[in-house]
């Protein structure tokens, strides 16, 4: 009751701003005027296959079908098929209160063998955001189109795109890029901006930036981390998602607190077609099913829920060799649960909860040669729940809106020797957008930013040593702090946009954001402005862009925390220049090119304070700039790849007087080349090569013994003065799946390192530093999967 009063209210305010009436706005759907008739497929004719291939028509202003995606797909040749004729339907334009709209429309393909010929055309019931065109005409008149009445009929209004550069990856690709074992954040690691991490670690580094430069949403709402343990899967399956939005860097107003990228899991809209469907899938790393259909005995109503579990503790042990024994092998458990709704045509209620576990605990063989009083136990948990509600509402063709509001639960456990840590926190987020249309051409948008939490910690630890100073030793050594306690802590802002469309060719946009920070007091301001001008609006289009704006990300807690930091701390600053170009090549194939610098200052770095004791200042500096390529084949014709190469370079200066020196993600090549090809008769075959620099680190040019411990400690060498040799691997991926009348079964295999490359990860040294050798990242690793669904 009360999420749909706050709908209500949203609804209310939007219309004081708008036309003031609820009424829908007077909309028609596009009609087709030129019909073309896909071929049969040779093969499936001469085995005498008969297919549905059901199809999502994304179709402009002008009535031209500008994208064709597969929703259901029969495989055989039969999508690359349907496909191909899709893209050359005319149809006269949906309007909205006159005036030509784009729109998107279901559209269902039938081959069935009748005198080598193909079955009539038609189009099949619209989801409710998208208009259903009238039956085509066919020349024979034996067959004579039968009229087909839309079932509910909207039109999606004109929607350009904010984002200076957004990389957009749907769920077909995303579940098939090789290497991923078909998960979904994962393969956003194939996109240029983001460098390769070590394996296990499941960060996310863009363009020279720290991990916590880069912040990962779930339609909107913010979340700790995108991965599970190590990397291997995402926290939201891939059969839970519409798509994903990278913005590599310069995005708009609406996303702030971080000076690195944005990643936006979009979630699908459940199926509204009155049937149940459901999933249930296994392979060597988890188990999932998932379900979803009407909600009984509530009209318009939709449900989806979704569970998985892990099942690495079955094999993992095999992979630690020598290096430790589980007590409690990794083992991850997420879940999902939503109910969905239209209270009108226009908009969409949807509210429900997701969450992850993951639990690991180690003994490790032998204890660690350079400090053995750490012991050789270690165990780790974290854990993440969310309840979400979302509301979107096109009110009418000058006043949208959208909410999303979320509270939740935070806990990260971890033991290791004497260092001990249990940290709980309860998020608070709610962000809100009011778009309206204020004449031809021009639009603004504004709205908060929140985000509250309150937590509480049991802290033991070490500090971090001052990077610039000798290395201190041992932890096991060092002076241990403790923290308990706890509080709340608030970040509230707000945006405001404005898009300005002065001549058909150009777009601009000028955004700024105000962020306050509870923590330290202080308060960032942020302009930014972004710029798009098409070169060619017709097809091939080009498109130049350009970009620059200021970007704040606030210090981590522990850097402002009075028993660990410094309070009086501000913001890492950022500004952010882009200049780059899009060219279509064909209808499948684009490529944009971007050259990007970033100027970083007020960086937080440990420094030693004027008492002689260890703190947190505001004294470093850096700088990156490079430049990205990306070549990409949209989904179509059977096949989908791209190749992406990014050339870069992320330097540090600690201090002033200090040498400039690379960053320790810093990686000057990342190349990756995959592809995946559907063979027909069911059979999809892809692969991906990825080439990159090693990551730098700091070597050792001996050791130091310790008399009191009778340890060693590291006599450094330059920071980051040496680089790891380059890594290289492939991963192959096969799918074979067999379509029954009322379900359908894939099996899989995804193979990631196919040819077993020893890929160094760090540099390893005994107790007393005199030897070194590499330490190996994933050997090969096979991965069996079944699927089912219906």
């Amino acid at each position: 009751m009360r999420t749909n009063l706050a709908a209500s209210i949203l609804t209310a305010l939007a219309l004081v701003a708008g036309t003031g009436r609820a009424e829908p706005a007077a909309v028609t759907p596009p009609v087709l005027l030129h019909n073309v008739e896909p071929e049969y497929p040779p093969e499936a004719l001469k085995q005498k296959l008969s297919a549905t291939v059901l199809l999502v028509l994304e179709i402009d202003a002008t009535g031209k079908v500008t994208a064709a995606t597969v929703k259901e797909s029969a495989g055989n040749g039969f999508d690359e098929a349907a496909q191909q004729a899709a893209l050359q339907l005319e149809f006269t334009p949906a309007t909205r209160q006159g005036k030509n709209v784009p729109s998107r429309i279901l559209y269902r393909t039938s081959f069935e063998l009748k005198q080598s010929e193909l079955k009539q055309q038609e189009p099949v019931a619209v989801t409710p955001s998208t208009p259903e065109p009238p039956a085509p005409k066919k020349e024979d008149p034996a067959t004579a189109p039968k009229e087909v009445r839309p079932i509910e009929v909207s039109v999606r209004g004109e929607k350009p795109d904010r984002e200076l550069t957004r990389r957009t990856m749907g769920r077909q690709e995303l579940s098939l890029v090789p290497g991923t074992s078909g998960d979904a954040l994962r393969a956003v690691q194939a996109m240029p901006s983001i460098a390769r991490t070590n394996a296990f670690t499941g960060m996310l580094i863009v363009r020279g930036s720290s991990p916590a430069g880069t912040a990962v949403f779930v339609d909107g709402t913010p979340i700790p981390t995108a991965y599970h343990f190590g990397g291997l899967s995402s926290v939201v399956p891939t059969e839970m998602l519409e798509a994903i939005d990278f913005f590599p860097g310069n995005f708009s107003a609406r996303y702030g607190r971080v000076n690195g990228g944005i990643v936006n899991v979009r979630l699908r809209e459940i199926p509204r077609d009155g049937k149940y469907h459901g999933l249930a899938q296994v392979d060597l790393i988890d188990a999932r099913v998932m379900l979803n259909g009407p909600v009984p005995l509530m009209r318009n109503w939709s449900f989806q829920v979704a569970a998985r579990r892990s099942h690495l503790d079955a094999w993992v042990g095999s992979l630690m060799g020598d290096f430790a024994s589980v007590r409690k092998a990794p083992v991850y458990y997420d879940w999902q649960a939503f109910a969905e709704t239209r209270p009108t045509e226009t908009s969409l209620l949807r509210t429900g909860m997701f969450g992850s576990d993951d639990r690991l605990a180690l003994l490790l063989n032998d204890a660690i040669p350079q400090d053995p009083g750490m012991g050789s136990s270690l165990s780790q948990r974290t854990a993440m729940m969310r309840w979400q509600t979302t509301y979107r509402n096109t009110v009418s063709e000058q006043v949208s809106i959208s909410a999303t509001a979320s509270v939740g639960l935070d806990r990260d456990v971890i033991s290791f020797g004497a260092i001990q840590a249990d940290s709980t926190t309860h998020p608070i987020a709610a962000r809100g957008e009011l778009a309206v249309k204020l004449k031809e051409g021009m639009t603004l948008r504004t709205g908060p930013d929140l985000v509250f939490s309150r937590y509480h910690a049991d802290v033991r630890t070490v500090l971090p040593p001052d990077t610039s100073a000798p290395d201190p030793g041992p932890l096991s050594a060092r002076p241990l702090l403790t923290m308990h306690g706890g509080g709340w802590v608030s970040t509230p802002a707000a945006y405001a946009e404005l898009e300005w469309i002065p001549q058909s060719r150009l777009k601009l946009l000028y955004g700024g954001r105000v962020d306050h920070h509870q923590l330290t007091g202080k308060t960032d301001v942020s302009p930014r402005l972004n710029a798009r001008y098409d070169l060619r609006k017709e097809f091939p289009r080009s498109t130049a862009k350009a970009g620059v704006g200021l970007f704040h990300e606030p210090p981590q807690l522990v850097e402002v925390y009075k028993v660990f930091g410094t309070p009086t701390l501000r913001s890492n600053r950022a500004v952010h220049y882009s200049l780059g170009v899009e060219q279509e090549l064909t209808q499948a194939v684009d490529v944009s090119i971007e050259g990007f610098y970033k100027d970083l200052d007020n960086l937080v770095v440990r420094q030693g304070q004027a008492d002689g004791s260890l703190g947190y200042d505001n004294l470093g500096k850096g700088r990156v700039y490079g430049a990205e390529l990306l070549l990409r084949h949209r989904p179509m014709g059977g096949f989908f790849g791209w190749v992406a190469y990014t050339l870069s370079r992320s330097t540090r200066v600690d201090a002033p007087g200090r040498a400039e020196h690379l960053f320790e993600y810093d990686q000057t090549h990342i190349l990756t080349v995959l592809g995946s090809y559907d063979l027909g008769l069911g059979w999809r075959l892809g692969a991906r090569f990825r080439l990159v620099s090693g990551n730098p680190y700091t070597p050792c040019l001996g050791g130091v013994q310790n008399a009191g411990s009778g340890t060693y400690a590291c006599r450094t060498g330059s920071l980051f003065g040496e680089r790891l040799p380059p890594f290289h691997q492939a991963d192959l991926r096969v799918d074979k799946t067999w379509r029954f009348d009322a379900w359908n079964l894939t099996a899989y295999l995804d193979v990631q390192n196919v040819y077993n490359r020893s890929n160094p990860e760090a540099m390893e040294y005994n107790y007393n530093y005199t030897r070194t050798r590499y330490q190996a990242g994933l050997p090969i690793l096979p991965s069996l999967g079944l699927r089912g669904e219906f």
